[in-house]
């Protein structure tokens, strides 16, 4: 009978203690899972403090500080249909690659203009007919032609009914003479303008202050950055396309 109470106080002792160990266990794993969530934290934000080694990445950076939370705002008015969405991307990096390829077509043309220039060696001691170039500045100014009475009235009456009855068809020809990707849905390229019209100049801006290899990791790296606030985007809504959510925009079609 003592032996079988001494059993059973001892297994008691036992799972007293195992209970205890598995206790401590718990609470040094929920430790160190909280150590390990701090450092990640810290590293973090060690590396978003840190600018990268490459100065097309830091003016990237400073950018899409800039523009993420209005390009997510525009692209979460769509919620009718994921068409619209897809639409509105795929429209808005054609609008990024279009004016872009553009400013770096314009970078080459002037390089080339001023490459040309530096060329062209003036003649040594050339001379100045001074004579001559007075009597060219008088003809000029006797071949000035001045408006009459009549021609300014017309100019000032033009200008009051321009004033008076804007050109209402205007913004329409500026919004047909954008990009526009064939099947795509109409109101996600319409929302995808209006972004991009705010949003341009501070793309220019911004890239207009780098070139060569880091105007290129720019670019890139933009799109795939747009492409991926649109996922988070994406997430956000009411009711997310789960395939919108994960597709890269190289994978999705109008």
């Amino acid at each position: 009978m003592i032996d079988r109470i001494q059993l059973i106080k001892e297994q008691m002792l036992r799972d007293y203690i195992r209970k205890t160990l598995v206790q401590k266990d718990r609470l040094l794993e929920q430790q160190e899972n909280k150590l390990r969530s701090v450092i990640r934290n810290m590293i973090s934000e060690a590396t978003e403090a840190d600018p990268s080694a490459n100065t097309g990445i830091n003016v990237l950076e400073e950018l899409l500080n800039d523009i993420a939370t209005q390009f997510k705002d525009n692209y979460k008015m769509l919620t009718s249909e994921p068409s619209e969405r897809v639409s509105f991307i795929l429209h808005f990096i054609a609008f990024v690659n279009d004016v872009l390829n553009q400013e770096k077509m314009n970078d080459e043309a002037a390089d080339i203009a001023a490459a040309k220039l530096s060329d062209e060696v003036p003649e040594p001691d050339a001379v100045v007919d001074i004579e001559a170039a007075e009597e060219i500045e008088d003809e000029e100014e006797l071949e000035e032609i001045t408006l009459s009475v009549g021609e300014e009235a017309d100019s000032e009456s033009e200008e009051t009914e321009a004033g008076m009855f804007p050109d209402v068809d205007k913004d329409k020809d500026e919004d047909e003479a954008w990009i526009n990707i064939e099947g795509c849905n109409p109101d996600g390229r319409a929302r995808s303008i209006l972004a991009f019209k705010d949003i341009k100049k501070k793309i220019l801006d911004a890239y207009s202050t780098i070139g060569g290899k880091n105007a290129e990791l720019f670019k890139k790296y933009l799109i795939k950055n747009l492409d991926a606030y649109r996922k988070q985007a994406e997430k956000e809504l009411p009711n997310p396309d789960n395939d919108l959510a994960n597709a890269d925009y190289t994978e999705l079609k109008c």
